[in-house]
């Protein structure tokens, strides 16, 4: 689980698509709705013949509580494109603490 603010996650994936697509000569982009921003990352491919790759989100794309949704897509040096299906994360929401100031015989604590 990821809560919002915090310092960031990296996301792990494997590119699957009925069979593992294999990342030889391709680079892959990840899509992030965030609400209704959509943001872009480049993933970190891992293992190229086993389609493993990552992504990270930092905590300034992490500012809003709620589902956000990802996409891989890879693209390959002869111009094909390949898309998985989308995949969600919860980024719960932080509790805001609040102050309590005490005053006791005119000293604040």
């Amino acid at each position: 689980m990821v809560v919002q603010g915090d310092n960031g996650i990296t996301i792990p994936f494997t590119t699957y698509r009925d069979k593992v697509v294999s990342l030889e000569s391709a680079t892959v982009e990840v899509s992030v709705l965030r609400g209704q921003d959509l943001l872009s990352k480049t993933a970190t491919i891992i293992d190229k013949t086993k389609g493993q790759c990552e992504f990270e989100l930092l905590s300034s794309d992490l500012t809003v509580s709620g589902v956000y949704y990802y996409q891989w897509t890879a693209t390959f040096d002869d111009g094909t494109v390949i898309s998985g299906i989308k995949q969600s994360l919860l980024v719960s929401d932080k509790l805001a603490g609040s102050t309590v100031t005490i005053d006791v015989d005119g000293g604040v604590f």
